[in-house]
């Protein structure tokens, strides 16, 4: 699950526009395979400074999260 967080603190609404191209993760990997995914968000032009994305695996795991400005 990945939500984003604008420089506001307000969560970025998910894109899923064909023109988005966006591709999930989904599926089962054997050791050594890897996996690619592409993911869309809208997030106003002056809120772009300092975002952050939140990445959580499952209730198991701890969350990965980014911090960062967006060009």
């Amino acid at each position: 699950m990945l939500t984003l967080l604008d420089a506001n603190g307000a969560t970025a609404v998910r894109v899923y526009a064909a023109e988005a191209e966006t591709v999930d993760l989904a599926g089962v990997l054997a050791a050594g395979e890897s996996a690619t995914a592409a993911y869309a968000f809208a997030v106003p032009a002056d809120a772009r400074d300092e975002v952050t994305l939140v990445v959580d695996f499952d209730g198991d795991h701890t969350s990965a999260i980014f911090r960062g400005g967006l060009d």
